[in-house]
C-alpha cells in the first residue's frame, strides 16, 4: 500500500475515533431535553423526567431547574441550550403565557420540538396548532409513559447521529489530503474534445498514472 495513502488513513481513523464514541453514549450530551408543560399536568411529568434520568439522559425540569428570581433568563437557557424540547400539550398549555413563550421561543432558534398530547381529544388551534404543522406528535392517551420516553430517547438518538454524522464529514474532509484538482475534473477538462467512450485500455493506464492513481497496483 502507498506509504502516505496509509498514513493518512490511520490518522484519519484515530481522529474519528472520539467522534465515533459519542454516538453510542447518550449522556455524553452536550445540551439537555427540557420539559415544557403546564402544572395540571406535573406528576406526569416528573414520571418522564425520572425515567430519562435513570437512563442517564440530562433533563431541564423547572421544579429542579428554576431560577425563581429571574424566570425568563432562567426559561432562555432552558431553550438555548436544549438538544430537544418535549412539550406536554394541552389547552390549558396552549393558554399559558408562559408556555407559548417556550414553545414559540424554541421553534425561532429551530429547535428541535417534539409533542405529547397529554389531553384525550384535544385539538389545538392558533399559535400552538401552527407550530404543530410539521412536528412530530405523539398522542399520550393511546400509549404508555413508556411508549413517550422510548420516544423521546428515539428522537434525541437520531438528533445525535445527524449532529455526529456532521462533525465526522467535516472530519473527514479536514484530515485526508487533496489533489489541487480532483482526477475527475482533470478528466473531463484535458479531453472535452475526446469522445471518452472511444478510449483505448492505454488510454486509461495513461490517465490513471498521470494523476497518480495506480497505488492500488503496489498493495
Amino acid at each position: 500500500m502507498n506509504e502516505e495513502f496509509r498514513r493518512s488513513v490511520a490518522g484519519c481513523i484515530s481522529e474519528l475515533k472520539p467522534l465515533v464514541s459519542k454516538i453510542v453514549n447518550m449522556d455524553n450530551s452536550e445540551g439537555h431535553v427540557m420539559l415544557s408543560y403546564q402544572w395540571d399536568y406535573q406528576p406526569l411529568v416528573i414520571e418522564v423526567k425520572n425515567r430519562l434520568k435513570g437512563k442517564g439522559i440530562k433533563t431541564w425540569f423547572d421544579l429542579e431547574n428554576m431560577n425563581k428570581d429571574s424566570l425568563l433568563e432562567s426559561m432562555a437557557f432552558a431553550v438555548e441550550n436544549a438538544e430537544l424540547v418535549v412539550s406536554f400539550y394541552s389547552d390549558k398549555y396552549k393558554r399559558s403565557v408562559n408556555c407559548r413563550k417556550e414553545a414559540s421561543f424554541a421553534d425561532k432558534l429551530q429547535k428541535p420540538l417534539l409533542f405529547i398530547r397529554v389531553e384525550k381529544g384535544y385539538k389545538p388551534d392558533g399559535w400552538l396548532n401552527f407550530l404543530l404543522l410539521d412536528k412530530i406528535f405523539v398522542d399520550l392517551n393511546e400509549s404508555t409513559i413508556d411508549i413517550v420516553v422510548e420516544n423521546i430517547i428515539q428522537e434525541l438518538f437520531k438528533l445525535k447521529k445527524m449532529k455526529i454524522t456532521d462533525e465526522l464529514s467535516r472530519e473527514v474532509t479536514a484530515t485526508i489530503p487533496h489533489e489541487t484538482h480532483h482526477p475527475l475534473e482533470t478528466l473531463f477538462s484535458t479531453n472535452s474534445q475526446k469522445n471518452l467512450e472511444k478510449w483505448s485500455d492505454q488510454d486509461v493506464q495513461i490517465w490513471i498514472r498521470e494523476m497518480k492513481l495506480d497505488f492500488a497496483s503496489k498493495m
